[in-house]
């Protein structure tokens, strides 16, 4: 259920909903704050608020951009480290599992993707 919390943003307010917890929007708002202000910091004289505001913006979206590739890159390696998994325990298996067992080891490797992905 979404929620109103009120944050303050370069001095202004403003009513944001969410569906997190408002410790986490406060958080979320003390991040930008202090990068605007580190931005600030390190270029007093030619760094508007605005343009501190956009560069943060930026910032923030490569840094999404490279966690996102590497949870892709993540997944990609555990999907294939499962697959060998499963293939060296149907090989110790005989090499021909029953089909039970191949749905039995087909679920848990979906189980273990579906948490990597939390």
């Amino acid at each position: 259920m979404k929620k109103t919390v009120e944050v303050s943003l370069l001095g202004q307010s403003f009513s944001v909903r969410s569906n997190k917890e408002e410790r986490h929007v406060h958080a979320v708002a003390s991040m930008v704050n202090r990068r605007i202000q580190d931005l600030k910091n390190a270029y007093p004289r030619k760094m508007s608020e605005q343009r501190a505001a956009l560069l943060v913006a930026l910032n923030l979206a490569d840094d999404l951009l490279e966690l996102e590739s590497e949870m892709s890159d993540f997944r990609g390696d555990l999907r294939q480290k499962t697959q060998d998994i499963l293939g060296k325990v149907q090989s110790a298996m005989g090499g021909s599992g029953s089909k039970a067992e191949e749905k039995v080891l087909e679920e848990d490797h979906e189980v273990v993707l579906a948490t990597a992905q939390k």
